[in-house]
């Protein structure tokens, strides 16, 4: 894969976004990502590991507010478990994923307004 400049674009949809999103599956990886950091990071520091999972649900985030697609239901099923469900890390993590990923699973979800 060859990386191209693209034109800027102001306002409205990025054509950087739909080839992240669409093309190269950013979304899949990520989760796929963030359910393998926790599997791997159970019996780390506690401080380090959310200072590093923050940085993955940031950047899912920044991800899906700038997407035009929605997040697949499945999809929001697998993270949310490994983030919030039986196969979180621990009450701090999840606490921290709950605050920053809960609202955006209803924007996504149901295309309410994500601004």
């Amino acid at each position: 894969m060859t990386l191209e400049r693209r034109p800027r674009t102001t306002g409205g949809e990025s054509p950087d976004i739909n080839v992240l999103t669409r093309e190269l599956g950013c979304v899949d990886a990520l989760i796929d990502d963030i359910a393998a950091f926790v599997e791997s990071h159970r019996n780390r520091d506690p401080g380090l590991r959310a200072r590093k999972l923050k940085a993955r649900l940031e950047l899912l985030h920044w991800i899906l507010l700038r997407s035009p697609e929605r997040i697949a239901p499945l999809q929001i099923e697998r993270v949310c478990e490994y983030l919030i469900g039986s196969k979180s890390l621990g009450y701090q993590e999840r606490d921290m994923a709950f605050s920053n990923f809960a609202l955006l699973v209803v924007c996504c979800l149901w295309g309410v307004p994500k601004s």
